[in-house]
């Protein structure tokens, strides 16, 4: 039985970027049908580049889903090749988050699947890297390919192994100011769309995140400008200056509120566009398999204070939540990396769990 560290370095050599995750699925699918040949009662399913795996099930049995995405962000120059070097595995998605896959995959080949405390099914996906619109797990629910049964959706994002509740929602949108172009030497020909902008960028810089408590737990709204484009040469006075701006809300604001606050923010703009939406993710404190989870394992529960696919389960009335290993801190740096002994902390207390004597209703 291969050690989950193996597993990642194997899924760390395999390059996945969002759009390019037909190898990656390829290697889960073999997986799955190397444990199904060894005699783990599994059925997988493939779905384009995502794999869905359904454990045995026993009526009245709890059911948790295995949820991980296996792209990770884009490929660049100077990147850390994945190596192990003593304790560490270092990798484009070391953290974010092949760990989980890993550890998904180590799971449906070694665990008792027919005596585990719950039933299991795994849910493989690409595109969460990419755009709202774009992520394969939308696709999947989409289309029914989801089991929608599940009495808790574990979604293993990097958590340092912890507990992370909800998630924030986020919408950017494209802010334009106008102005009329003119010679660089002659400028009160013309107006400067890029200086007419500079009041609303210094109260945007002044802006402080403000805290939201949920259920107990503390979230913050935020708005951050996070790019800019305008002008078209050292002599012209740019006639159009283009924003992104990104408001992360907290759960119990709708999409449509947290869009019209960031539009109310943005108003002395020409123009106000939305480009990417997503809601935020309320919390399910109160789960039942969630509370055998965390006091069996002795974790902490935070608040997620970052937009996850718990948010696209949520909104199908799904409980979910974040919780795998990995520092989130270290995800899409160029060394992103993890420690084999953190690693397999995670994967032998999430066995140990599952393991351990369950009842059905």
């Amino acid at each position: 039985m291969s050690d989950v560290a193996d597993i990642l370095l194997d899924l760390l050599a395999i390059p996945s970027p969002t759009g390019e995750e037909r190898a990656i699925c390829d290697h889960v699918e073999t997986a799955v049908v190397e444990a199904a040949d060894r005699g783990q009662p599994l059925v997988g399913q493939r779905h384009g580049d995502a794999v869905v795996v359904c454990g045995p099930r026993r009526e009245g049995w709890p059911h948790l889903v295995l949820v991980g995405h296996v792209d990770t962000v884009p490929i660049v120059p100077g990147l850390m090749p994945p190596t192990r070097d003593g304790d560490r595995l270092t990798g484009r998605g070391a953290v974010d988050m092949k760990a989980g896959v890993a550890v998904m995959l180590h799971l449906l080949q070694s665990l008792d699947l027919v005596h585990a405390r719950v039933d299991l099914s795994w849910v493989f996906y690409p595109g969460e890297e990419g755009s709202f619109a774009t992520n394969g797990l939308g696709d999947l629910l989409a289309d029914g390919n989801v089991p929608l049964d599940g009495d808790l959706y574990l979604v293993l994002e990097p958590t340092r192994g912890q507990l992370e509740l909800g998630c924030v929602g986020s919408v950017s949108a494209d802010v334009t100011f106008l102005g009329q172009a003119a010679h660089a030497a002659r400028p009160w020909q013309g107006r400067n769309a890029i200086s007419r902008a500079g009041g609303w960028l210094q109260r945007m810089h002044a802006l402080v995140a403000q805290p939201v408590v949920r259920h107990g737990l503390e979230f913050r709204d935020t708005f951050a400008v996070t790019l800019a484009q305008g002008g078209i040469a050292q002599n012209v006075v740019p006639d159009e200056f283009v924003c992104r701006v990104n408001h992360r809300f907290a759960p119990g604001v709708t999409l449509e509120q947290a869009t019209q606050r960031l539009a109310d923010l943005c108003a002395e703009a020409d123009r106000f566009e939305v480009v990417d939406a997503a809601g935020a993710g309320e919390p399910c404190p109160d789960n039942p398999l969630l509370v055998q989870l965390r006091d069996a394992m002795g974790l902490q529960v935070r608040p997620k204070q970052a937009w996850t696919d718990v948010a696209r389960l949520a909104a199908e009335g799904l409980d979910a939540v974040n919780c795998g290993p990995g520092d989130n801190a270290l995800a899409h740096q160029q060394d992103e990396w993890i420690a084999v002994a953190a690693l397999r902390e995670f994967d032998r207390g999430l066995s140990e769990f599952l393991a351990g004597e369950g009842t059905g209703e």
